[in-house]
């Protein structure tokens, strides 16, 4: 004897106690589908973005510029230690004060 539960989404249910637990279940299932489904939605639309040839070479030009003004900035630190080295080499010799 098959039973009519009051609920939607009770296909198996064959006694009246299942209905709502069946239910719950199916929904829950829904509800998992559904988020896997938005995460592999939002995974497709990053990865579009992501392999665009225009947003990398974007990308790869902020990388080069930083890289530049990185190897720019310790170039003009190195040549100011090695100025200040010099510097500090060529101080003549300190001679006590004539009193």
């Amino acid at each position: 004897m098959t039973v009519e539960c009051p609920q939607s989404f009770t296909w198996e249910c064959e006694e009246l106690n299942c209905c709502e637990s069946y239910h719950f279940r199916v929904i829950l299932l829904f509800i998992a589908i559904s988020i896997f489904l938005t995460a592999l939605l939002v995974a497709a639309v990053w990865l579009a973005f992501e392999f665009r040839i225009s947003y990398r070479r974007k990308r790869l030009q902020e990388m080069d510029q930083f890289r530049n003004e990185l190897e720019m900035r310790s170039f003009e630190e190195a040549k100011y230690l090695r100025r200040m080295s010099q510097n500090k080499q060529k101080k003549p010799p300190h001679f006590p004060p004539d009193y």
